[in-house]
């Protein structure tokens, strides 16, 4: 993780996981959902900088 983006998506997928929790979870399917959280939380960023949101 480099940009701050990276580290506040990171930071972001890391609370929703504790959150909702991911006890005995399969830790390659805790890494998958934490990732696809980070890019998603990544591209909203982005759109929300770049004005592609609806009000």
């Amino acid at each position: 993780m480099d940009s701050p983006d990276e580290r506040d998506a990171s930071e972001a997928a890391a609370n929703v996981l504790s959150e909702y929790g991911t006890p005995g979870m399969n830790t390659d399917v805790v890494t998958a959902i934490e990732r696809a959280i980070e890019v998603g939380y990544v591209l909203a960023l982005r759109d929300v900088r770049d004005g592609n949101v609806e009000p």
